[in-house]
């Protein structure tokens, strides 16, 4: 009993990690698509405000975006459990 236990126990967490993880893509994809969309219909002086906007309606943390006028990159964070779960996504502009 004490093994499968600790076994459905090492289950949920990698399960909880697992959704923390597919939240911060979610997030990281949302902000990157946010600011691409800022610089190729408005001001790209606003794309990575853009984006820290869209990650924080996603409960992430937006710790960096570079873009230039054919690309945007962002990185965003989420802490779960003590831990930092990052992800990153880019979207290209044509």
């Amino acid at each position: 009993c004490a093994i499968a236990l600790m076994f459905a126990l090492g289950v949920s967490k990698l399960g909880g990690f697992t959704a923390v993880k597919a939240k911060a893509q979610n997030a990281a994809d949302a902000a990157s698509l946010s600011a691409a969309y800022d610089i190729a219909h408005f001001d790209p002086k606003k794309a990575c405000s853009s984006a820290r906007n869209a990650a924080n309606k996603n409960d992430a943390e937006l710790v960096s975006c570079d873009y230039s006028n054919n690309d945007v990159e962002v990185v965003v964070s989420i802490d779960h459990d003590g831990e930092t779960v990052k992800a990153k996504a880019r979207a290209d502009i044509k």
